[in-house]
């Protein structure tokens, strides 16, 4: 048998209307079956996504034995929300797994199922077949599995054997997003720690990676709710950023071993240094006479002394030092030709440190009273950020290196900052600065203002009491102060005459509310009616235009572009210095480059910088003007009081249609400065229309800028800004 069944949401069709006189037909119950649920999806798709839950549903991973444990529950899948079994299901707990419903829909005739042949008795349909009916079961199992039939739609997800945060409802919810909207509207962000997610340091692991465990905990990420239920291990593997430092120049003691300090830290390659060191060598004399022999070393400094046996011979009389040898061509007293003579001599010796720490090295037996060059690559300071983004998965921001006084980088939209890391590069000197915004219960918040109170109280009494000491000196019984705020150091024994009220003490008057007469008539004073203010004269109104006629409105223009933006090339400089204070642990989350932004925008003198050689950008503007008569030309255009000639696409002066809409465009004249200019355009039966068109042109400027700090060096720099024009 057939089953006809033609419902179409694009037809837009939302009921179906039986008439008595006409046959019923399956396709009429079938199409009004699919409306109603076609409506009913298109409500719950507006409320649910495919694999929210809706009761349940929840997930439990061991990593242990690979299984996670499927809890039963309702989740919302294509426009229904369906029931489903517990199960165990296996998951691998390497990588990324996705665990979810498998819905396996099926067809179910009176041949699957008796239930469905007619039950009605001594009816004409008795024991026939029924309709058929469309049944859908849920079953949980792993995506890709080829043992559960239906189509997958994922649920949990699985990363490494831990089960990732998630909601009941998904992030397209718009109770979702209602709720995530207004997290961040009250929060200034929506980004902030509930509960635990403390960041811990751990020692670093055998390949020298940086190990950091995260507490469980809860947080509302860009105002979405995440939750971990268990500690996570995070491994960064840091990479430090080196700078060269070539010839670092330091004093030779003379010492056998002597240690230094390198003076930029840590050090963590190996460095090498140019050491002066000295020498004595056995040397031949070669057979030329006044000639020159060659010693062992190439980087020779000086010669010390020159001896054969008891004489010793005079430098620069006997010889000299020339290019690495001992040059005998002075002339003077000279070995004979074979003789061998001992020759004491300094030289540079390149060769790596001894026994190098990341802070100091050691050198043996330099020279004393020479200087020594050390050559080497330091680590440079950072500060990194460890964060967690709305899905639960935890990065680290790298910071920007610097030599001194490194700056911490922004947090990016959607990433909630767990805390900083103070990258030293050594162990025991890295910080870990747990910095991130925590919500604070309201009864904490009530505990912090009564703690003020009572600080407040006990200031009060402290000022008072010590004003009561400087007026009366000398030895006083029985005197105490009260700061007058509630009556907690009065005698409670002793009835009072007085109260307290407004921080004053006053007399105490008894009030009260009394009935006069019978309560009901209404008195007041006697009183003669006297006229302070006289209006004798009256006015009267009269109809300027009796024949309600009104002038011909404007005619609506629409421009494209109705604003040009550009950037002017190149950098000019701006004369003027910016200083302002930089203190980030009074300001979180200053910068310098936003501090320089800030001060110029506040302090900018417009008079410093010449912008005359500005002018709009020489661009077709498209122009829609609404409103003109039937058929109207167009008369004139003017721009910034400028003729202008207004063209249609075939170059001709343009004429309203039939509606009286005009298309055309124009060029922006030459040599018009920058700014919001006005257009006019006429017709020839009177209609007119105007509009505003602004051209505006951004300027990068260098600016030069100084800062101070209670707690930091003061620094200097320059920066490029950007100022519109």
């Amino acid at each position: 048998m057939t089953i006809y069944k033609t419902f179409d949401r694009a037809d837009g069709f939302v009921s179906v209307d039986h008439h008595a006189d006409r046959i019923l037909q399956s396709r009429e119950l079938n199409d009004s079956q699919a409306m109603q649920q076609d409506a009913l999806r298109r409500i719950a798709d507006g409320i649910f996504s495919d694999g929210d839950i809706r009761e349940g549903a929840r997930c439990a991973m061991s990593a242990a034995t690979g299984i996670a444990t499927m809890d039963a529950g309702s989740i919302y899948i294509a426009g229904r929300i369906h029931d489903v079994a517990a199960a165990l299901v296996a998951v691998p707990v390497i990588g990324t797994q996705y665990v979810g419903i498998y819905l396996d829909t099926t067809k179910v005739t009176a041949v699957d199922d008796p239930r469905l042949y007619n039950p009605a008795v001594e009816g004409e349909g008795q024991n026939e077949p029924g309709a058929d009916r469309t049944r859908m079961v849920a079953r949980w199992g792993l995506a890709g599995s080829l043992t559960v039939p239906g189509d997958f739609f994922p649920v949990w997800t699985i990363e490494d054997g831990v089960v990732k945060p998630r909601e009941a409802l998904g992030t397209n919810s718009p109770i979702i997003g209602a709720i995530k909207d207004y997290d961040i509207a009250s929060t200034g962000g929506g980004n902030y720690v509930v509960d635990g997610l403390a960041v811990l340091m751990k020692e670093d692991d055998p390949e020298g990676n940086q190990v950091y465990t995260v507490q469980a905990g809860e947080a509302r990420v860009g105002g979405i709710a995440v939750f971990r239920p268990i500690d996570r291990t995070v491994i960064y593997p840091a990479v430090a950023n080196t700078m060269l430092i070539q010839s670092e120049p330091h004093a030779a003691s003379g010492e056998e071993l002597q240690t230094i300090a390198f003076d930029r830290f840590p050090v963590l390659k190996p460095a090498t240094v140019r050491v002066q060191r000295k020498k004595t060598q056995l040397v031949t004399r070669g057979p030329v006479a006044g000639g020159a022999d060659p010693l062992n070393e190439n980087s020779v400094v000086k010669i010390n002394s020159v001896k054969l046996g008891g004489v010793t011979y005079v430098p620069n009389t006997d010889y000299k030092l020339t290019a690495g040898q001992v040059d005998w061509s002075p002339g003077g007293a000279e070995p004979a030709t074979g003789n061998q003579y001992t020759v004491d001599f300094e030289y540079i010796s390149i060769e790596p440190v001894l026994n190098q720490t990341p802070t100091t090295f050691q050198i043996a037996n330099p020279v004393n009273g020479t200087v020594h060059y050390v050559d080497y690559e330091f680590a440079m300071r950072r500060f990194d950020r460890l964060v967690m983004d709305d899905q639960g998965v935890f990065s680290v921001i790298k910071g920007v290196p610097a030599t001194w006084l490194p700056v911490k980088p922004d947090v990016p939209a959607g990433q909630l900052l767990l805390a900083t890391i103070y990258q030293s590069w050594m162990q025991d000197t890295r910080q870990l600065l747990l910095d991130s915004w925590r919500m604070v219960p309201m009864q904490t918040i009530a505990n912090y203002s009564n703690r003020m109170d009572d600080i407040e109280l006990d200031l009060a009494e402290l000022r008072l009491a010590t004003d009561v000491n400087g007026r009366y000196s000398g030895l006083k019984k029985g005197y105490f102060a009260d700061p007058m705020r509630d009556d907690s150091m009065r005698d409670q024994g002793m009835e009072q005459t007085a109260q307290i009220a407004d921080g004053a003490l006053q007399l105490y008057e008894d009030f009260g509310a009394h009935l006069l007469d019978d309560g009901k008539t209404a008195y007041a004073m006697g009183y003669d009616l006297a006229v302070g203010l006289r209006q004798s004269a009256y006015s009267r109104s009269m109809a300027i235009n009796p024949s309600v006629a009104v002038g011909q409105l404007p005619a609506s223009i629409t421009l494209a572009p109705p604003i040009d933006r550009w950037e002017v090339p190149g950098v000019r400089k701006y004369p003027k210095r910016v200083q302002f204070l930089y203190a980030p642990i009074y300001f979180p989350g200053q910068t310098v480059a936003g501090s320089v932004q800030s001060e110029f925008d506040k302090n900018f003198d417009k008079s410093l910088i010449d912008t005359s050689d500005i002018y709009l950008r020489e661009i077709d503007v498209g122009v829609t003007i609404a409103g003109f008569d039937p058929l109207e030309p167009v008369k004139a255009a003017t721009f910034d009081g400028q003729d202008i000639a207004l063209k249609d696409a075939q170059g001709q002066t343009p004429t309203a249609n039939a509606q009286g809409v005009v298309q055309g465009s124009f060029k922006v004249p030459k040599g018009i400065t920058v700014g919001t200019k006005r257009l006019r355009i006429e017709g020839d039966n009177g209609s007119y229309g105007e509009a505003s068109y602004t051209g505006s042109a951004t300027l990068k400027l260098s600016v030069s800028f100084l800062y101070r700090g209670d707690f930091i060096v003061a620094g200097v720099g320059n920066q490029t800004v950007n100022y519109v024009v």
